[in-house]
């Protein structure tokens, strides 16, 4: 009589002490006509529920958080009659605030892509936000780290607080991709 994994479905011979494909114990292994509640557990776990639902919840706001930080931070730096003098002077400023526009817009556009692979539930998906994770967090650490020296005496806490978010963002949602057996049942095409 053939068996099946408990924990992966795979077939298992009566003479197998373990499973051939997760190497858990055939004592766990469940009769062959018994193997509904698994599939049911799978069909259970797949689709947008759990904390994915947070996940789309800071995918659809999140190309709306970076465009509201160009227009409550960037571009009122640069239109400020008190930064004119000191951006005049100092042309490599005026790039750096104007690399960050460019990074934000960049940003959004990527959130965009983002959000129609997770939607449309492209296998791709979970690889594409771990790269945006990794990407963001390491191009706001830049773009705050040439901030604080270029302007010393400016209040940058704005900034440092970004870059936590980003780092805290990435400590919990790469391992969640990686791991998440939602993640993988979800994201199959």
């Amino acid at each position: 009589m053939t068996a099946l994994c408990s924990n992966c479905a795979s077939a298992i011979s009566p003479a197998s002490r373990f499973c051939s494909k997760c190497g858990i114990a055939v004592a766990a292994a469940q009769p062959a006509s018994f193997s509904a509640p698994n599939n049911e557990r799978g069909r259970a776990s797949e689709g947008i529920g759990g904390w994915l639902v947070l996940f789309a919840i800071g995918l659809v706001l999140g190309p709306l958080s970076v465009a509201r930080a160009i227009y409550t931070a960037n571009l009122p730096f640069l239109s400020d009659s008190k930064n004119q003098a000191f951006l005049s002077s100092h042309p490599a400023a005026a790039a750096l605030v104007f690399s960050e526009i460019l990074m934000n817009t960049t940003f959004i556009v990527f959130l965009l892509f983002l959000n129609y692979q997770f939607f449309t539930r492209k296998r791709a998906f979970p690889i594409s936000m771990i790269f945006y994770r990794i990407v963001h967090f390491g191009g706001l650490l830049v773009s705050h780290l040439l901030f604080q020296e270029l302007f010393k005496s400016a209040d940058l806490s704005r900034g440092s607080a970004a870059i936590g978010r980003s780092l805290i963002g990435a400590f919990i949602w790469i391992p969640y991709l990686l791991l998440s057996r939602r993640v993988k049942a979800t994201f199959v095409r």
